[in-house]
Order: C-alpha cells, then sequence, then structure tokens
C-alpha cells in the first residue's frame, strides 16, 4: 500500500509518541499492546486496547489459555553423602494451574531431573521417578558419587510436566 508523504509523517509521529508513552517499540494492531518491559525480571506488561466493539471481556483469554506448571514445595538432601553409598534425594511437588493458582500433589505425570555440577564446571544429569502423590525421587549411584571429590557439589532440581518452564530448586550435595 503506497503513502502520501504527509501519510508517512504522520504514521511516524504516530509511532514516536507511542514509543515515548510506551518505552518501547513494539507496535501491533493486535488487542494488546506491551505497556512496558522488564528485562530483568523476564516480564513483559500488556494492556488491552478499550474497543467497545471488541467482543470479549476482560479476563476472557485467561480462562481459554489456561496452563499447568510444577512447583518445588521441599526438598530432602543428606547433610553428606558417603562415598560407598547411593545418593537419595526426595522432592515434594505440586502441580499449579494457571490462572486460577489451585494446586494438587504431583501424579505420575511430573518429571524430576537433577543436574550435578562437578568441579571442572562439567554437568551430569540424572533422571528421578514418582514415589507416590506428591513425592519423587532420584538416586546419584554409589558408582557416580565414589569418582567425586570430597567437598561440596552445587545440584539443580527441576520438575516439569511437558515442555513449560521447569520449577527448579538449587541444593548443595556435600561428600565427604
Amino acid at each position: 500500500m503506497w503513502k502520501t508523504a504527509d501519510e508517512a509523517v504522520k504514521d511516524y509521529q504516530a509511532a514516536i509518541k507511542f514509543i515515548d508513552t510506551n518505552k518501547n517499540a513494539y507496535i501491533s494492531n493486535g488487542p494488546f499492546y506491551i505497556a512496558g518491559v522488564d528485562t530483568t525480571a523476564n516480564v513483559i506488561e500488556l494492556r488491552a486496547f478499550r474497543d467497545e466493539s471488541y467482543p470479549y471481556a476482560a479476563g476472557f483469554w485467561n480462562y481459554v489459555f489456561t496452563t499447568q506448571t510444577t512447583r518445588i514445595d521441599g526438598t530432602t538432601v543428606p547433610a553428606t553423602v558417603a562415598k560407598d553409598k547411593d545418593a537419595v534425594i526426595g522432592v515434594r511437588a505440586s502441580i499449579v494451574e494457571y490462572p486460577s493458582g489451585k494446586a494438587v500433589a504431583a501424579t505420575a505425570i511430573t518429571k524430576l531431573k537433577a543436574t550435578l555440577v562437578l568441579a571442572d564446571g562439567t554437568e551430569k544429569v540424572y533422571t528421578g521417578s514418582f514415589v507416590k502423590s506428591g513425592e519423587l525421587s532420584l538416586k546419584i549411584p554409589v558408582a557416580d558419587v565414589k569418582a567425586l571429590k570430597a567437598g561440596s557439589y552445587t545440584l539443580v532440581l527441576e520438575t516439569s510436566l511437558k515442555n513449560e518452564a521447569p520449577a527448579s530448586e538449587v541444593v548443595s550435595l556435600v561428600v565427604f
């Protein structure tokens, strides 16, 4: 579509006004616009264009696009791990529905993964399993524990359902 010079200037001025008002240049013609961006917190604030002809009430899309995520409610990590034993880690988890916030105990569809960060910065990944309602467990086998030098290691625990962002918790694993 061709525009006259006057139309192009008017569009340019509207764009500059939008950028000055909203502090971003994410301009769209959809039902929402980006009113703010916080890159530190990974948050984008959307606001609805208020037009009486828009057919959906505020909040309608929140319930159309409900989703589930996991939440780690607690962990059980041994205070110290001997080199002649498996390291057994317990995780209590819930499944949380968004946007209602309703939570239920984790079920067998909940996945558990642990990443052990080794002294040289490399990582070793372990997969846990469902134990019972709300409880998951994983084991770092004695052969792997035996190979570790005495000291403190970072262990990143993650729970998830499918491909959503996992819930995570960082704990220390102390080997002697």
